[in-house]
């Protein structure tokens, strides 16, 4: 192999590493990102609050159900306030799309964490990698001159 095929195999395996290190970030990477940005990004809050929100919910819902069992008078209570019985039904189903809610908070969170400065260690690990493609890319154009030459 000559200088100039070096050259090129050095380049090729230094841009596969460079992108191998950057298709290894995992979601958790990208919401610590997002995490160390901005702690209180809507998304967070979404995400974070959604779930608290439909266990809430889920509550309200079990209590009204269980709400006859206390006595007579809270099972008429119940009966006067809800006589068709569907306030648990509406209970469940805002409870259910609270979590639906708190799926798409958190995909929209990591999407955002994508675009988040680096962390001071993925920083100097992708600082190095790119001076390792500059570098490569330096020794081939010295080595096609050189064949020109």
């Amino acid at each position: 192999m000559t200088d100039l095929d070096n050259a090129r195999h050095d380049l090729a395996l230094a841009r596969k590493r460079l992108a191998d290190f950057e298709d290894s970030a995992t979601t958790g990477d990208f919401l610590d990102r997002l995490a160390s940005e901005c702690p209180m990004h809507v998304t967070r809050l979404g995400m974070l609050a959604m779930p608290v929100a439909a266990g809430v919910l889920t509550v309200m819902a079990v209590a009204w159900l269980l709400l006859p069992a206390l006595g007579h008078d809270a099972g008429v209570f119940a009966a006067r306030v809800d006589p068709f019985a569907m306030l648990p039904v509406v209970l469940i189903v805002n409870s259910v799309a609270a979590l639906v809610l708190s799926l798409v908070f958190r995909h929209l969170a990591v999407e955002r964490g994508r675009r988040s400065p680096l962390r001071a260690k993925e920083r100097r690990t992708h600082a190095g990698l790119v001076g390792s493609v500059w570098r490569c890319e330096a020794r081939l154009a010295l080595a096609e001159a050189d064949l020109a030459a």
